[in-house]
């Protein structure tokens, strides 16, 4: 079993995911075609979680088969590409796929671009990226959110670390940190100059303590 089992496990618990939830991968046989193979840590994402649209949707997206008669972002929209492109930014200003020379890999890094011709590495692996996403979907699709992002100083970022358990760190966006649980999350972006945060629960008095925690505390 591939490490990315455990991430895709995390996933579940972070959302809440009652039952499978997935795409059958034959609706992904195009690109099988296309690429020669799938990546298995995708094909396990699809097939688990592919119809969730929150999940895949709320912000970014994932890109789904034409087959499927859902979603917003779907194959034939992708640009002509080498890449096997599988998210989306959701005004398409970036792309992440896989290099056609990793396809055959159980979960290899994802590339990342602006034009769909010229690529760079994110670092990441398939499962990794896909984690981070979840993350950032859940933190914008609860009830009760900040709707956007707040600036934040370095001492309200330490008070924060400080009450709020760190529960992921990632490449995406340039560098991106989440706080708390599948009850409330904290997303923190931006470097050292200029820090951000976007608080958001379920729970609308967690939402209101937190808020006015932050308001204490020099946000």
């Amino acid at each position: 079993m591939g490490i990315y089992i455990e991430r895709y496990e995390r996933i579940g618990t972070l959302w809440g995911v009652p039952e499978d939830m997935g795409i059958d991968i034959a609706h992904l046989e195009s690109w099988r075609e296309k690429f020669g193979d799938i990546p298995e840590a995708l094909l396990v994402y699809y097939s688990t979680f592919g119809t969730h649209r929150e999940l895949n949707e709320t912000q970014d997206a994932l890109i789904l088969p034409d087959s499927i008669p859902f979603g917003y972002h779907k194959m034939k929209d992708v640009p002509d590409t080498d890449h096997l492109v599988f998210y989306v930014e959701n005004q398409w200003a970036l792309g992440w796929g896989i290099a056609p020379d990793q396809t055959s890999e159980v979960d290899p890094i994802v590339e990342i671009s602006e034009d769909a011709q010229a690529w760079s590495s994110t670092g990441e692996t398939v499962s990794e990226f896909l984690l981070a996403q979840a993350y950032m979907q859940r933190v914008m699709s609860f009830e009760y959110t900040t709707e956007e992002f707040w600036d934040i100083s370095e001492d309200f970022l330490s008070q924060l670390e400080s009450k709020v358990p760190l529960a992921l760190t990632s490449n995406l966006y340039e560098g991106v940190s989440f706080f708390g649980d599948e009850t409330q999350l904290a997303l923190v972006s931006g470097s050292i100059d200029k820090r951000l945060v976007w608080f958001g629960s379920d729970d609308e008095e967690n939402f209101n303590d937190l808020r006015e925690w932050s308001k204490q505390h020099g946000r």
